[in-house]
């Protein structure tokens, strides 16, 4: 089974007798009506739900379709699909070794290259029935993407029209049961619903580690002198308790023989790649906690690089990824592990929270991030001893961000009703060394709105 980011592909094309069902689950956080306001969805991008329908001649092939959503577990696991839609059209031919796309221009910048999942991977297939997935990094114009790798295969000009480029979802089924329709014995036709989970998408970080072994063979020489003599040997053997004496006279001639063994120096190195799989879990399951310019001042830090960027900039609900809005300690006060660097919160009321995630200030000339964090929840804010901790570890993937970027989601450890909250920043990502400092954007969390009631 063809896999992508170490996820399996549910590859199998639909027909097209009859049109796809599409719908959308829009990032909306609450709905307000006349009545008690609720929360209709927590979702950081559209999350697209699919219905295709499946027609196969071959019992075998209906056998795969309904394998693989047995594997699957209904709703239970995850899987890529592509929407089979031409969402891309690219416009001008390419070669193996290209990274980069020429396509139909539809604003892409704006619409897509913000998510982290929605619209960021591709299914490219080939006229010749073969395919790869990528995942689009950048849009340098309105009508070129970059891949974070090269294509793979040639397309000329002419094969244009036959290249079809669907977005990749990253996804669930929608259903537990699927009910099959076979017209005879080997043709059977079956809907199969999708819904896109970009909060749940994977992510594969690999360590490479290398082991070195080195074998020596030390060089020896051995000369043996034999000098022409007259020798007596006696020689006693005893054989079953009977001895018999022999003497023996024997006249040699001197030889002189010099063997030398050559050194052998024999290093081998042998190189162990261990690839380890993370998952983001499912935090966007609950609601959303955000800070506003009314919320702002429920948040306050260990120390403020200046006026300029106090701790509320961290909870005024404005990420936009720039150099400024954004809270930074000062150089004095860098990432401790003894604890002394912190952003912390007064929610003012008790919050089950469950998840947290920040954005990294967006300056490429000099940024730092936390790259390891404690979290602790009080009830009194006080943090003498009466604090628990709901975090203790690495923010994954600390390395691999850049300045503007969204951390992963990170699910707490533990959890409970606490008012007050407290991230110590132990250490930090430099992207510029010439400081000491640390700096957030933003931060957002997910709790638990059915606790603490």
């Amino acid at each position: 089974m063809t896999k992508y980011l170490t996820r399996d592909i549910f590859d199998h094309e639909p027909q097209w007798a009859e049109p796809v069902l599409q719908t959308l689950d829009w990032p909306i956080d609450m709905i307000e009506t006349l009545g008690i306001g609720f929360a209709e969805t927590d979702y950081e991008e559209p999350a697209l739900r699919e219905k295709f329908k499946y027609e196969d001649a071959v019992r075998s092939e209906v056998k795969a379709v309904i394998d693989f959503f047995n594997i699957k577990k209904g709703r239970y696991d995850y899987f890529w699909v592509p929407t089979w839609s031409s969402d891309i059209v690219v416009t001008a031919s390419f070669d193996a070794v290209d990274d980069q796309l020429t396509i139909q221009d539809i604003d892409y910048a704006n619409t897509y290259l913000s998510n982290e999942v929605a619209g960021r991977h591709i299914f490219i297939l080939f006229p010749d029935g073969t395919y790869v997935c990528r995942k689009i990094i950048a849009a340098p114009t309105s009508t070129t993407i970059t891949l974070d790798s090269a294509v793979g295969k040639a397309i000329s000009s002419d094969a244009l029209p036959k290249l079809l480029v669907s977005f990749l979802h990253f996804s669930r089924f929608d259903a537990d049961e699927i009910k099959v329709d076979y017209s005879n014995t080997d043709a059977a036709s079956v809907g199969l619903s999708f819904k896109a989970i970009p909060s749940e998408a994977a992510t594969t970080t690999t360590t490479t580690t290398s082991t070195t072994t080195t074998t020596s063979t030390t060089t020896t020489s051995t000369t043996t002198t034999t000098t022409t003599s007259t020798t007596t040997t006696t020689t006693t053997t005893t054989i079953t308790g009977t001895t018999t004496t022999t003497s023996t006279t024997t006249t040699s001639t001197t030889t002189t023989t010099s063997t030398t063994m050559t050194t052998t120096s024999t290093t081998t190195t042998t190189t162990l790649t261990s690839t380890t799989t993370t998952t983001t879990i499912s935090c966007l399951g609950w609601d959303l906690l955000q800070g506003s310019s009314d919320d702002k001042t429920q948040c306050s830090a260990s120390s403020e690089f200046s006026a300029s960027f106090p701790a509320t900039e961290a909870w005024d609900g404005i990420a936009d990824g720039g150099t400024v809005n954004s809270w930074i300690s000062t150089d004095a006060n860098g990432p401790n592990p003894d604890g002394s660097c912190w952003i912390q919160w007064n929610f003012e009321v008790d919050r089950d929270i469950r998840c947290m995630r920040f954005r990294t200030r967006g300056n490429a000339g000099s940024d730092a991030w936390p790259s390891n964090i404690k979290i602790l929840g009080s009830d009194t804010g006080v943090y003498g001893g009466e604090e628990v901790t709901l975090y203790d570890d690495d923010v994954p993937g600390a390395s691999d961000m850049s300045p503007g970027d969204w951390s992963v989601w990170m699910q707490f450890t533990a959890h409970g009703c606490y008012q007050y909250l407290r991230i110590e920043i132990h250490e930090r990502y430099v992207f510029d060394p010439g400081n000491s400092w640390v700096a957030i954007q933003e931060v957002e969390f997910t709790y638990d709105s059915a606790e603490c009631l």
